[in-house]
C-alpha cells in the first residue's frame, strides 16, 4: 500500500482512482478493512509511524511527504478481489478466449435479412444476377427481376440468408475475439476456393455451386470461431468474397 504513495510523491504520477489488491486468497481482515475506509486510513497511518523494515528504509523527508499525502487521501479507492473472482470477470473478456485457447463465450447475434437489399449487398447480388441471366435468359436483368422470377427467387433468398449469417459471424468475431479472427479465417478459406473458381466450368452457375461445395467440405481448425463456422456461414462467406470481387462467378467466355 506504501508504493502508490511513494510513486506519487517521487514522480509526476498521481494516485489511482481505484487500487485493487489481488491474491489467490485475500485475508479476511483486509477485506473487512476496505469496507471501512476511515479505519483503513487510521491503520495505515499507524503503520507509517511504526518501525517496520519497509518504513525504516524511507528517507525522513519522503516519509513525511507520504504521511501528508495519505492524510489527505480518500481511502475508499482501495479494494480487494480474490483471484477466482478476477478470473470470473476476465472470462467475460475477449482476451480470455485467446489467452487460454478457449472458444469465445456467447453466440453470434441473429441479423435480420432486410426485405430490400442494402447497399452493402450490391456487388454479390449483381454477380448473382449475372448467373441467373446466363442460366435463365434475358428475362432477368435486374435484382428485382431475380426476386420475382420463378426459378431464381428461392435461390436468391437462400443466398442472402447465407450472406447475413456470415455477417453475423464476422460481427461476433469482431466483438468477442481479439485480433482479426474472421479475416484470418477468410484468408484460410479463400486460398482453397480460388483454385476451384479458376478451373474451367460449364457456366457461372456451375462455378458457384463448385465453390460453395468446396467451402462446405473444408476442414477448418485452429480458429477461435471454427465451432461457429457452419454450412450456412461457409456459403455466406463465398458471397462475401464475391461482394469484394475476390471471387467472380461468370466470365466473358461463359456468357
Amino acid at each position: 500500500m506504501v508504493k502508490p504513495f511513494v510513486a506519487a510523491v517521487e514522480t509526476t504520477r498521481t494516485l489511482p482512482t481505484r487500487y485493487t489488491f489481488v491474491a489467490p486468497r485475500i485475508h479476511p481482515r483486509l477485506k473487512d478493512l476496505v469496507l471501512t475506509p476511515d479505519e483503513l486510513k487510521f491503520r495505515f497511518l499507524e503503520y507509517l509511524r511504526g518501525r517496520t523494515q519497509t518504513v525504516a528504509k524511507l528517507p525522513a523527508q519522503l516519509l513525511g511527504d507520504v504521511v501528508k499525502l495519505a492524510e489527505a487521501t480518500e481511502f475508499s479507492m482501495f479494494w480487494t478481489i480474490n483471484l477466482d473472482e478476477m478470473l470470473e470477470v476476465y472470462s467475460k473478456s475477449p482476451l480470455f478466449a485467446a489467452r487460454f485457447n478457449y472458444p469465445p463465450s456467447g453466440a453470434p447475434a441473429k441479423l435480420p435479412v432486410p426485405s430490400e437489399p442494402a447497399a452493402g449487398e450490391a456487388r454479390f447480388l449483381a454477380q448473382l444476377v449475372d448467373v441467373y441471366q446466363e442460366r435463365y435468359g434475358r428475362q432477368i436483368v435486374t435484382v428485382d427481376d431475380a426476386f420475382t422470377h420463378a426459378r431464381s427467387r428461392d435461390h436468391l433468398r437462400r443466398q442472402r440468408e447465407a450472406f447475413y449469417a456470415a455477417e453475423e459471424l464476422r460481427l461476433y468475431a469482431r466483438d468477442s475475439v481479439p485480433g482479426d479472427a474472421y479475416a484470418e479465417l477468410q484468408d484460410d478459406v479463400l486460398v482453397n476456393l480460388v483454385e476451384v473458381a479458376d478451373d474451367d466450368h460449364e457456366s457461372g452457375w456451375h462455378r458457384l455451386r463448385a465453390v460453395v461445395t468446396q467451402a462446405g467440405n473444408l476442414q477448418v481448425s485452429g480458429s477461435a470461431i471454427a465451432s461457429y463456422f457452419r454450412q450456412v456461414q461457409r456459403k455466406g462467406m463465398c458471397h462475401q468474397f464475391a461482394n469484394d470481387d475476390k471471387l467472380t462467378w461468370c466470365d466473358g467466355g461463359e456468357r
